[in-house]
Parts: C-alpha cells; sequence; structure tokens
C-alpha cells in the first residue's frame, strides 16, 4: 500500500538513493524504477545484541 505513494514522492523529489528499513523489500523495485540505489537499513539498534 505504501509503494505507490513512495513512487509519487521520489517522482516529485527527483531523489538522488532511497534508504529504507528492511522490513520494505518492495522499496528496491520502487528505486530500480526510478534508476537509484536503494540503502538498507537494518534498525535492530545495539541494545537488542
Amino acid at each position: 500500500m505504501l509503494q505507490d505513494p513512495l513512487e509519487q514522492l521520489l517522482k516529485e523529489s527527483k531523489s538522488d538513493c532511497l534508504v529504507a528499513d528492511v522490513f520494505f523489500p518492495w522499496a528496491t523495485d520502487a528505486a530500480a524504477n526510478f534508476g537509484i540505489p536503494r540503502l538498507v537499513f537494518h534498525g535492530t539498534g545495539f541494545f537488542s545484541l
């Protein structure tokens, strides 16, 4: 449900890259549609380790 709004935002903002959480695998497709790299953010954090 969030992929379409994200792609609209990427279209309007002319972004250079996309930083997305590991739990949004569809963000890879959205970034590929605009030819920009996707950086994966894994937010587990230090305290849980």
